[in-house]
Parts: C-alpha cells; structure tokens; sequence
C-alpha cells in the first residue's frame, strides 16, 4: 500500500521509524513536511496540492522529505495520513476531564479545531480525493510520570473529535498510542529525549532538539506510533 504523509515538524519521530524499518517496510511511505503551519496554505488544483508560489522553503522542505517531489498528488496514494497542524491538545484533555457539561465540551472542542490550521488543509484534500484520510494526533507535552495515568479523558478527546469535527471530513482522528501517556494529559518524558529535528535547508533528521524541548518526540516514540497505525490499516482491510 501506498501512503502519503503529510504533515509538520512531527513528521520526524515517524519518518525516522519508517526508515529504521530497512528497505522492504510493511507500507510504502511518502513525506512531505515543513516546519509550522505552511503545510496548510497549499491550495487544490488540477488534481493536486500545491504551494505558495513564494514560500521557497516550503518548496525546499518537502523536496526534502519526500525525496525531490514539489508537489502532493493523491490520486498516487492510496491513503493519505496527515501529522500535527494544531497545538496544546493537552489543554483539550484538560477541559474534557473537568465536571463540565456535554454540550460545553462538545461547544470547546468545536472551536478548538475550527481555530486550528488542520481544516484548510483537509477542506483542500476533500476537493482533490476521496482516499481514505487518518489524523495523527500531534504528541502531548512530555512530563515526568507523577500521578494516575488514566488515559480516559483522551481517549475521550478522540471519540469526541471524530464525531463532532473529522466526521464532516470523512477522516479518521487517532490519538497517540495510549502506552505513551502519563499523568492523564502528558508523554512519558523518556519519548522526549534524543528527539531530532526536522530540518529545513539541510534535508536531514540528524539534529537533536536542545535538552528539555518537550513537544517533539524520538523514534521510539515514532516506531509506537508507525505499529499502532499499521495495525488500524490492517483492521480496515480486513473488513
């Protein structure tokens, strides 16, 4: 199976993994990644997805990743995986686990992703494809393990997210591997450690985060993450 990735800098964890799997992986994996939110200000057209004309580092970043492509064409893919494009999904799991209403949560969460990059982006893809979309979840903050590590509050992020907002997209949102959260809302902070870079300008993953950079994750966490979504592509066509 061929799978297009799309994403920002936390395409890297997966990247790293994918490519630690040697020359013959399970999928075939495409990236195109850049830094921060440009990845959403590409625009439909003819059948693919396109930068700004002036954003060279864009350009250049997944040039980089995806081995020299400048462009995102789906009809090449059979499905399509986009990684990140929102932030501080910690405060989201916050807000769910207080002793609020199911109306309230549902009123929070809505706005939280109508603000986020990701809807530009999947609106631009739902004009060019109907290739089966998944949502990574962009990593919590890395913690150390303090407390409970009750996972319920974001699995129910999840499930809430799915039916108030991805299902308008016929996508799929998948949260981290639940084996990584600690603390109810965090990442086990040793995912954190040693993470690299996604570099634009250089084309490689060979740069550390400083120590005590909490919001990328390592190819450990990467490889969890790769299992977990290879094993939802093998439920899938199974059914």
């Amino acid at each position: 199976m061929k799978i297009c990735v799309i994403g920002n800098s936390h395409v890297a964890a997966i990247k790293l993994a994918y490519e630690a799997l040697g020359p013959n992986p399970p999928h075939k994996m495409t990236f195109f990644a850049g830094l921060g939110r440009r990845i959403a200000s590409f625009e439909a057209s003819n059948g693919l997805l396109i930068p700004p004309a002036d954003d060279h580092k864009i350009k250049f970043a997944i040039s980089i990743t995806s081995g020299g492509l400048t462009e995102i064409n789906p009809a090449l893919y059979d499905r399509i995986l986009v990684i990140g494009m929102c932030g501080a999904l910690h405060k989201m799991v916050s807000t769910v686990s207080r002793p609020l209403s199911e109306g309230a949560k549902a009123c929070a969460i809505t706005d939280y992703w109508q603000a986020a990059h990701l809807p530009a982006l999947l609106q631009n893809l739902r004009k060019i494809t109907q290739k089966p979309i998944c949502v990574g979840a962009p990593p919590l903050l890395a913690e150390a393990r303090q407390h409970d590590t009750s996972t319920g509050a974001y699995s129910s992020l999840i499930s809430l997210s799915n039916s108030l907002f991805f299902k308008d997209f016929t996508a799929q949102f998948i949260g981290q591997p639940l084996d990584t959260i600690v603390n109810g809302n965090a990442t086990e902070i040793s995912f954190s450690r040693m993470s690299e870079r996604l570099i634009e300008g250089k084309g490689d993953f060979a740069v550390h985060h400083p120590e005590g950079e909490n919001s990328h994750m390592n190819q450990s966490y990467g490889a969890l993450w790769l299992k977990q979504y290879y094993e939802i592509i093998a439920a899938e066509t199974k059914r």
